[in-house]
């Protein structure tokens, strides 16, 4: 596991364990954060604080989609993000099956299924 994915972990875990941020979740986020040559943050908001984890998860690992994925799964923050609201002016995706919560879980495999009737 990578080091910027632990200090992320562990900077919104405390965000969300405590309801607020304190100095070690701000030092956390902020190793990442400042790597890229950005300004520390400081005295946000918990839903700021936690916002600007999960973006700055999205940017860290941008490249590893199921990151992304899950985090916005877990959030269940999927329909907001591929809103039409969120999408660049540019970018005329039109979006023929939108993803939904229903579609947040895989279905049991068939296999699995006839082998466990009470799946």
């Amino acid at each position: 596991m990578r080091y910027a994915h632990v200090l992320l972990i562990y900077a919104e875990a405390q965000a969300r364990a405590d309801g607020s941020a304190n100095a070690d979740a701000y030092t956390a986020l902020n190793a990442v954060h400042t790597r890229a040559g950005l300004t520390p943050l400081s005295g946000l908001s918990n839903d700021d604080f936690l916002t600007a984890v999960v973006n700055e998860r999205a940017w860290e690992f941008a490249c590893e989609g199921t990151t992304r994925w899950f985090d916005l799964q877990r959030l269940e923050m999927v329909e907001v993000v591929n809103s039409a609201a969120n999408r660049s002016p540019l970018e005329n995706a039109i979006i023929p099956n939108p993803i939904t919560k229903a579609s947040y879980w895989f279905p049991v495999p068939l296999a699995d299924a006839s082998i466990n009737p009470n799946l």
